[in-house]
């Protein structure tokens, strides 16, 4: 049976409660050690649970907590992105031919946004722009290969298109 707060109490001596008297509930089915083990488990998982609760909130005061909340769509040939927030990083793998027409679109409400587009397993971008201005741009692919798009966010919010076109 669980201890309740308005049941009648017996009173125990406090050998095994660090010298001090405590109150049983009556109808607690065990021993004093039983309840003394109980009683100290339940008190333990308050303090873990209040410990976690604060390292959780002063974590997410600390880091802003959500990293992304929206919709993306991504394949080899496009990546559309609408954020409420953005923060951290994404990419897309593209698979793209020479003479390749890619059009793009970037609404940008607040916060910084970077994007760059460049040739598997190599650093140097292609193509790249840093807070741009909301408006659309389009892109002529050289080289046949395959392409990673990165997409960087810090605060942001908006959206952001980047569409083979057909």
């Amino acid at each position: 049976m669980i201890a309740r707060k308005n049941l009648p109490t017996r009173r125990i001596a406090g050998s095994l409660l660090k010298n001090k008297a405590r109150d049983i509930p009556f109808g607690f089915e065990g021993n004093e050690e039983s309840f003394v083990s109980f009683h100290r488990q339940k008190e333990g998982w308050k303090v873990k649970g209040k410990g976690l609760a604060a390292a959780v909130m002063i974590a997410c005061l600390l880091t802003g907590c959500v990293r992304y909340d929206g919709s993306r769509i991504g394949n080899e040939s496009q990546l559309s992105m609408e954020y409420r927030v953005f923060n951290g990083s994404d990419q897309q793998e593209l698979s793209l031919k020479a003479g390749d027409i890619m059009q793009g679109s970037v609404e940008r409400r607040k916060g910084s946004l970077r994007i760059r587009l460049c040739r598997q397993g190599e650093k140097e971008p292609v193509f790249e722009m840093e807070n741009p201005a909301s408006g659309s741009f389009s892109v002529e692919i050289e080289e046949n290969g395959r392409y990673i798009l990165y997409i960087e966010g810090k605060g942001a919010a908006g959206s952001f298109q980047f569409i083979k076109e057909e």
